[in-house]
């Protein structure tokens, strides 16, 4: 199954394949709006074991949590799957999902943010290790650089949540 779209300022594209079983285990939400949040769009690929439900019932429910998670943070996009992993032992009893989530903002507004090669590292207190350190005895790890996003040149700050072993391409 392929689907494509042109919304907002994106396209997007998404591919399926059902494999040796009889039925789709996977589901996948290609774009979605955020109420109240109107420069912000959602995607997610849910890959889905043990049977179609939980990946179903999480593509169901991701609208609704993540407008309960504005602003986003790590805190609010963590406690954001906590939640829906609570929604989903409350529903499907015997399967379970692995998860990637896109959270993609247009910035009406010009913010400052520390980068190291292309993650913002969050501005808190307390350790973080991007995905580039903690592959970093494969690469040499890029230094931690102040840029602005939110002007012509960078005007999207995205998301990404990742939950198992489900990978996306962002390109």
């Amino acid at each position: 199954m392929v689907m494509k779209t042109k919304e907002w300022h994106l396209k997007i594209g998404t591919a399926m394949m059902r494999g040796r079983r009889r039925y789709f285990e996977d589901a996948c939400v290609v774009t979605a709006a955020v109420p109240g949040q109107p420069n912000v769009r959602i995607q997610a690929v849910f890959d889905g074991h043990g049977g179609p439900e939980s990946a179903q019932a999480l593509a169901v429910n991701l609208q609704d949590v993540l407008t309960a998670a504005t602003p986003f943070t790590q805190h609010s996009l963590e406690q954001a799957c906590e939640e829906l992993e609570r929604r989903l032992k409350n529903s499907v009893a015997r399967s379970g999902s692995t998860a990637v989530i896109v959270i993609v903002e247009h910035l009406d507004h010009k913010e400052e943010v520390i980068v190291q090669g292309r993650e913002i590292v969050p501005s808190m207190d307390g350790h973080f290790d991007t995905i580039q350190e903690l592959n970093s005895r494969f690469t040499e790890s890029a230094p931690r650089e102040k840029i602005e996003i939110g002007n012509r040149e960078r005007p999207f700050k995205l998301h990404v949540v990742n939950v198992g072993d489900s990978r996306a391409m962002l390109v």
